[in-house]
């Protein structure tokens, strides 16, 4: 990744300090919180969608960090929302974003599923008949590339807070 481009967990980071509203809140402690959240939440280990979790480690990250400074949520529908509402398009962009900036941190097989899975909304009998292999070994591969994609974005946020 070019120094340019803004990395995944960047994203995730600025995504929930934009919702906290509060102009003076440390990085440091949203990237705590972030990473707080992703250990305590891995992928789940059935479905092919990894933006849903990505929203849920979000609106999560945003509740924490909003424990962790002592203040009441303004409207609990407003951040629940994030991950119910499918209408809105701008989480997904940026559960998108997150997983195409991880895709070269990751092996060829795995990014090769979740671009098709993922970003391109291809079907797992689609991806099965490309990759010329079954729908179940499709199944297993998704699990296997959104545990690898867990596995980089803890990496990721890990050496982000430890080089802060």
């Amino acid at each position: 990744m070019s120094s340019s481009q803004v990395s995944p967990i960047d994203l995730l980071v600025e995504a929930i300090q934009n919702r906290i509203n509060i102009p003076d809140l440390p990085e440091s402690a949203a990237r705590g919180a972030l990473l707080w959240v992703l250990q305590n939440n891995p992928p789940p280990e059935d479905g092919y969608s990894v933006s849903p979790w990505l929203l849920r480690v979000l609106r999560k990250g945003t509740t924490e960090m909003h424990r962790r400074l002592g203040i009441e949520e303004e409207n609990a529908s407003s951040v629940m929302g994030m991950d119910t509402m499918v209408a809105e398009s701008e989480p997904f962009k940026l559960a998108h974003a997150c997983i195409s900036g991880m895709l070269t941190e990751l092996h060829e097989d795995h990014a090769l599923i979740l671009k098709l899975l993922e970003l391109s909304n291809a079907s797992p009998t689609q991806v099965a008949v490309r990759l010329t292999t079954t729908p179940n070994s499709v199944r297993v591969r998704a699990r296997q590339a959104r545990h690898a994609l867990y596995e980089a974005l803890m990496a990721s946020s890990r050496s982000r807070s430890q080089s802060m």
